[in-house]
């Protein structure tokens, strides 16, 4: 008679049930910081990955909105802990044009949306033009901090005085010391081109007036300048998709970095974005300066809750690049007909923006699907 030997399949099992023991409870840190977060999930041993997702809410600034896996349950340290971060994104209001109105009313316009206000008045022979706002800086229609102060230039009426005044000479000013010398005169400015400077000594400085110093003009006309571009302080690019922050840098009078030709070529659903820059944002560099940066591949995680799973999968696998890798699935049942086959979780959640790494193979995470029994 043969005997059965159990002893290497017990410690088997007993290893197998020693290991799921052993899996630590995967923490909810969903409304934590994200810095904590991150330390905290590594302290158990979770690599983790992060993504970010952007609104007006500065209270939730880098707090974790959402967590894949959800926390609660065991979960083997080998698995990736996807973060999805809250980063604030101030939006700008639009700024009211009040050019033409009352002063008075302007400043009230103004200060109810949130800006402060600085007036500067002109006389005029005009009395139908007391009182009336002639120009503001910044002009209205545009988004403009509300931190930043508007400036009114404001008609004042006088009996007697002169509608006509001497333009002063402005060329080879700086542009701030060219437009305070213009509002003493009782004149307006337009910016009609830019020149590039073939001498630091140049940047920001006035190139030609027209009409010329020294012309007889009425108060309140226009004095079109052409300046030699300023030294403008390095933008912040990070955050920014490629094509964005190329045109920020080069506005500011700086060069971009070069790129491999292949490499910022991409499927139409995967986007470039900037996530880091050198030199920081806010320096001043002479101008032509190279400003580099670091880029990375990104894509929108559809929405694919309350659809099938095959039509899941295929919105997922037309995210493009190389293959996506295979789709963790778990079925839950349903008593409900029309649930079968549906799916009702999922993770990256809808609208995240997943990071696809740098190169020409697209990195992505293991997409998580929970599915209704079909």
């Amino acid at each position: 008679m043969k005997k059965t030997i159990l002893f290497p399949v017990m410690l088997l099992t007993i290893f197998a049930a020693s290991y799921v023991c052993a899996q630590p409870i995967l923490p909810n840190v969903v409304g934590k910081d994200m810095s904590w977060a991150q330390q905290e999930l590594r302290k158990l041993g979770y690599p983790v990955r992060i993504s970010y997702a952007y609104g007006p809410k500065r209270e939730s600034h880098l707090k974790v909105v959402a967590q894949g896996p959800p926390g609660g349950r065991k979960v083997p340290t080998t698995v990736v802990v996807g973060l999805t971060v809250y980063q604030y994104k101030p939006p700008y209001p639009i700024l009211p044009n009040v050019v033409g109105q009352d002063f008075n009313e302007a400043g009230k316009t103004l200060s109810m949306r949130g800006y402060r206000v600085k007036y500067f008045y002109h006389q005029t022979p005009n009395q139908e033009l007391n009182n009336k706002v002639r120009d503001q800086i910044p002009r209205g229609g545009q988004g403009v901090p509300q931190t930043q102060i508007i400036t009114l230039n404001v008609w004042q009426y006088k009996a007697g005085s002169s509608d006509q005044v001497t333009v002063p000479g402005v060329a080879g000013l700086h542009l701030v010391n060219a437009l305070d010398r213009l509002n003493k005169a009782r004149l307006r400015y337009q910016l009609v081109g830019v020149k590039e400077p073939t001498d630091p000594k140049q940047q920001g400085t006035v190139f030609s007036q027209d009409p010329a110093a020294g012309a007889s003009v009425s108060t309140g006309s226009v004095i079109k300048m052409v300046m030699f571009r300023d030294s403008l302080p390095v933008p912040n690019v990070v955050g920014m998709r490629f094509d964005q922050a190329l045109k920020a840098i080069e506005q500011a009078g700086y060069k971009p970095p070069q790129f491999n030709p292949a490499a910022i070529r991409t499927p139409a659903n995967i986007y470039i974005k900037v996530v880091s820059q050198n030199p920081p944002a806010g320096q001043k560099l002479p101008y032509g300066s190279v400003v580099s940066f670091d880029i990375k591949n990104f894509s929108k995680m559809p929405n694919v809750t309350g659809i099938s799973y095959e039509q899941a999968k295929a919105a997922i696998t037309a995210l493009g690049g190389a293959a996506v890798s295979a789709i963790e699935i778990t079925y839950t049942p349903t008593s409900n007909p029309s649930q079968r086959n549906k799916v009702y979780e999922q993770y990256p959640l809808p609208g995240a923006e997943v990071d696809r790494g740098f190169g020409p193979i697209y990195s992505f995470p293991r997409p998580k699907l929970k599915v209704y029994k079909p």
